[in-house]
């Protein structure tokens, strides 16, 4: 007899390790609280590399994590419902 399983609950199984890591801004959407915040926190800390802001290295960081966090989140939507706090791409880009 299988063990009893709660469906609501995603199962690690249920994306993939590089969509997880990419959709949740390095795992920031697993914060317990106001993962949003730990979110940009990661976004903020991208800016302190040096180097980071010229734009020869911003703009194509932009547009390929923009390309990138858009599919994982959209992966990510399907696992955990509509707009979910695990998803912090968004802060991390904006």
């Amino acid at each position: 007899m299988e063990p009893l399983q709660d469906s609501s609950e995603p199962t690690a199984k249920s994306v993939g390790f590089l969509t997880k890591i990419i959709g949740s801004g390095l795992y920031t959407g697993f914060a317990p609280a106001a993962s949003g915040t730990f979110g940009s926190l990661a976004g903020l800390a991208f800016v302190l590399i040096p180097g980071f802001m010229q734009p020869q290295v911003i703009i194509p960081a932009t547009f390929v994590l923009f390309y990138l966090g858009g599919r994982a989140a959209e992966a990510m939507e399907q696992v955990y419902g509509q707009d979910p706090s695990e998803v912090t791409v968004d802060e991390i880009v904006g």
